[in-house]
């Protein structure tokens, strides 16, 4: 009986078996094939992003270098400014002025109307020769009504010669 039962069953159960097989084995190929397509677009993503990457360093390589000369160039315009016309002016000044020997020493109008050019800084701009051209403002001349600056401890007037 259950020969007979197994004789009749045997070929419907091997058909469902091969439908199993079969569909797993589809299912299984969708998986490979999916896995397959997802690492072509993460590395599809990730060179696009890389080429975007490279873009935006290049980017901002050209930025900071631009940055970079400017103040290299504003650098060396305020040594040249320095170097060239402050120093000179404050040493001659200091170097001609009498009062600063003095123990109740204060400013000379002459070394005040330098740190007043000083303060109101330069333009200087690049030269095609490469140098630099720097243009001063003209040094403040009116000291207000007191007379110039006040002398050492002499409120609104100079200190006795």
């Amino acid at each position: 009986m259950m020969g007979a039962l197994f004789s009749r069953i045997w070929p419907h159960l091997l058909a469902i078996a091969a439908i199993v097989g079969v569909v797993w084995y589809l299912d299984h190929r969708g998986y490979q094939r999916a896995v397959t397509d997802a690492r072509l677009e993460r590395a599809e993503a990730a060179a696009a992003f890389n080429i975007l990457l490279r873009r935006s360093e290049g980017r901002l390589s050209a930025i900071v270098t631009s940055n970079d000369r400017a103040l290299a160039d504003k650098v060396a315009a305020l040594r040249a400014y320095h170097s060239t016309i402050l120093q000179p002016s404050f040493e001659k000044e200091i170097a001609n002025d009498p009062l600063l020997a003095r123990a109740n020493a204060r400013l000379s109008d002459g070394l005040l109307g330098q740190l007043n050019a000083a303060r109101t800084g330069s333009a200087c701009a690049r030269r095609a020769d490469g140098g630099i051209e720097c243009t001063l403002p003209a040094a403040v001349t009116d000291l207000g009504s007191a007379g110039g600056d006040t002398g050492a401890g002499q409120p609104g007037g100079r200190p006795d010669l």
